[in-house]
């Protein structure tokens, strides 16, 4: 009798379950990692570590890898070697054995130990340097002709840029020396400077190849008379300061000379000089703009801003008299109290001493009028001889500003210490005027090439500074990072062990203000004293036994429906005889049923539960406001 339709459809399925199943395989993946190989060989192998290969993967240098075993080959081990090499002390191994069930498994990474150079060889030593490297990075010698026709003598792949360590025979004569990023070919990348080397039978150390793009120096001079503050050369790319990106230029300049470098052939950029003056950002293009930014440097790039102020604003004009005043100074109008307590409202540079123009606001009253020599604090220079000045409606002229003879402090003082950072590059750390915001007050800036340790050189007396770091990455704005203990008192002794924290978990400015020791966040809100006030309360005492809640615990209550609850009942602790006559009949709402206290819970055996102070008040509020 022929199968009915139900039987052959449970026959087809059943066969087709069975082929699925039958030779089923797992497979194994990972990544293998060998920084002198060529090709690698991944190999699994059956029952023990000599057992017979099951299947392999071939891969070039570093890579991932894929291999498939039976799903019923239990106990398996696996290896990656090189290509030509077999001596089983030479090869990676996984976390051996594995153990093959049905789900996949991930071997993880197998390194490939290093092979120690034959005896006598010669070592060919130095950096692999990239500023826009992502990856990992190739190192190679080739003969004459490189990697285009030369023949490859040894190879290295570095995780990133850093150092590396090539091995050759002695006397292999002129050879050449490459680096390139991985991923890409090596005639993309670059070749050693010196190129070609002469191998003999001494060591070649401190060879530097570059892969960073070449790149082309912007420079000139800036100047703004009647800025406050210094001045920015900023560049924008191609659609300029409305929409282009700002590529450069984020800093304030220390001086009047500028430069910022490029990458080569960056195109078109947009120049621009801007201040701060009268109040207002000021902002000057350069004329020939856009620039175009190609193979050669650029220098020449000179601004000089000459800002005007609003038609209703006053100048205080004079003469700054000064007999040693070699670096320039600053003439600043404070409110009273001078540099010390007034507020900071103008100021001029001046190059030399001489006569000086301070356009201001009208109507500001009396104002201190000073002077400081650069590189030291406002309050270590000399104020005005008419101070003070009564800034109204009208000009005032005449005024007069003398240093004498005075010496410039002999003495320099050293803050130092390091800069850390646990993802960045190029960082900075600079010392701030205590009277400006930053970034305007910069005294001295230092940049390091990596984080690690710094040196600034401030002025003896010099006062109150602060001290910040930052990212020195170019195109972004700083994010300024302030030393734990700012501002520092710079006298006339060096300040050490200053540490400034970029790493991400770093606070923006330090720690805030003490403010005496924290609350113990584990105390209970009526937990009464501080612990040199005796033992705890017993936990089955009665409930008018309990301690007044101490001056650091919580409120029990929030503090705004209390005001329309009438008046608080007495604060202090219960008295022994018992309740005030108008709480009895709350105090009597306010206890549990009696209940048998065999399980040790530790009641008053003559009544009920005690509840909580805090829990008592809020039972009493809402009762009184029911009635």
């Amino acid at each position: 009798m022929a199968p009915s339709h139900r039987a052959r459809a449970a026959l087809q399925c059943g066969l087709l379950l069975w082929a699925s199943t039958a030779g089923a395989t797992v497979a194994l993946t990972g990544q293998v990692e060998c920084a002198d190989c060529d090709e690698v060989v991944v190999e699994v192998r059956g029952g023990a570590a000599d057992g017979p290969v099951l299947d392999e993967a071939r891969v070039l240098g570093r890579g991932p890898f894929r291999l498939r075993v039976a799903d019923e080959a239990g106990e398996v081990h696996v290896f990656a070697r090189r290509a030509d090499v077999e001596e089983p002390e030479a090869r990676g191994a996984a976390g051996n054995p594995l153990r093959v069930g049905l789900d996949p498994i991930d071997v993880g990474v197998i390194e490939i130990p290093e092979l120690p150079p034959p005896e006598g060889w010669i070592a060919v030593a130095g950096e692999v340097r990239c500023r826009d490297c992502e990856g990992g990075v190739h190192v190679a010698i080739f003969g004459l002709g490189g990697p285009e026709v030369g023949v490859v003598r040894a190879r290295r792949e570095l995780a990133g840029p850093g150092p590396f360590r090539l091995h050759v025979p002695p006397g292999s004569g002129r050879q050449e020396l490459w680096a390139w990023r991985t991923g890409e070919a090596p005639g993309a990348g670059a070749p050693y400077a010196d190129n070609p080397l002469v191998i003999e039978d001494e060591d070649l150390e401190g060879l530097v190849v570059d892969l960073s793009p070449p790149r082309v120096t912007l420079s000139g001079t800036a100047t703004c008379a009647g800025c406050q503050g210094p001045v920015r050369v900023e560049l924008y790319g191609p659609e300029g300061f409305e929409d282009g990106p700002l590529l450069a230029g984020d800093e304030p300049l220390e001086g009047d000379a500028w430069s910022i470098e490029l990458p080569a052939e960056t195109g078109e950029v947009w120049l621009y000089a801007t201040g701060f003056a009268f109040g207002e950002e000021v902002r000057e293009a350069w004329p020939d703009n856009p620039l175009e930014v190609g193979q050669a440097d650029v220098d020449g790039l000179d601004f000089a801003l000459q800002p005007t102020p609003p038609d209703d604003w006053v100048t205080l004009s004079g003469e700054v008299r000064c007999g040693v005043c070699p670096r320039g100074l600053t003439v600043g109008l404070f409110g009273p109290g001078g540099p010390e307590e007034g507020r900071l409202s103008g100021r001029i540079e001046l190059d030399a001493p001489g006569p000086f123009a301070l356009a201001t606001p009208p109507d500001q009253g009396q104002r201190m009028l000073w002077a400081w020599r650069a590189g030291e604090a406002p309050a270590a220079g000399v104020p005005c001889a008419q101070n003070p000045i009564q800034v109204g409606v009208e000009d005032v002229d005449g005024l007069e500003i003398d240093f004498g003879d005075a010496p410039l402090p002999p003495l320099q003082v050293r803050v130092s210490g390091a800069v850390l950072c646990s993802d960045c590059e190029a960082v900075a750390v600079a010392a701030f005027d205590a009277a400006e915001p930053v970034p305007a007050g910069r005294i001295v800036t230092q940049r390091l090439a990596a984080p690690g340790p710094f040196e600034l050189e401030l002025s003896a007396g010099l006062g109150r500074v602060w001290l910040f770091g930052w990212r020195d990455v170019e195109g972004e704005a700083p994010r300024y990072v302030g030393w734990a203990e700012n501002p520092v008192v710079v006298g006339d002794e060096d300040v050490a062990d200053v540490v400034v924290d970029l790493s991400p978990q770093a606070p923006d400015a330090g720690p805030a203000p003490d403010a005496g020791p924290e609350p113990d966040a584990a105390a209970e809100p009526d937990a009464g004293p501080a612990p040199d006030a005796g033992p705890e309360p017993d936990a089955a005492a009665e409930l008018d036994a309990e301690p007044e809640p101490g001056p650091d615990a919580e409120p029990a209550l929030d503090a705004g429906p209390v005001l329309d609850a009438g008046p608080m009942p007495d604060a202090g602790p219960m008295p022994d005889a018992g309740p005030a006559a108008d709480a009895a009949p709350e105090q009597d709402a306010f206890v549990l049923p009696p209940h048998s206290h065999d399980d040790g819970c530790g009641c008053d055996a003559n009544g009920g539960r005690p509840l909580p102070a805090a829990l008592l008040l809020l039972l009493l509020l809402a009762y009184r406001r029911s009635r």
